[in-house]
């Protein structure tokens, strides 16, 4: 099989289905028949990838940078962590 054909057919496809999902309002109405664990799920697998992410990049900070660069960088990470706590549980 032709590599681009195929993927040019398919992001047509995915494209419109999009569009037709999105004329019909489909998200209101599987979300009356559908959970929310899906959504949850990826939710976490997002934030763990995230964390993991500046776990790594705190060490790397650790090795390369001076002693008050270093913990700059963990205030701005903790900084960081709290306001993304605060605006996750925030209201409309």
């Amino acid at each position: 099989i032709a590599f681009l054909p195929f993927m040019a057919g398919s992001l047509i496809h995915a494209a419109c289905m999009h569009m037709l999902l999105a004329a019909l309002n489909a998200h209101d109405w599987t979300m009356r028949h559908v959970t929310t664990f899906s959504t949850k799920v990826f939710s976490l697998l997002n934030s763990m990838v995230y964390f993991h992410k500046a776990v790594q990049e705190l060490q790397r900070a650790h090795d390369d940078l001076s002693l008050a660069a270093f913990v700059y960088a963990v205030i701005s990470a903790i900084g960081t962590m709290l306001v993304a706590i605060a605006l996750s549980t925030a209201e409309r």
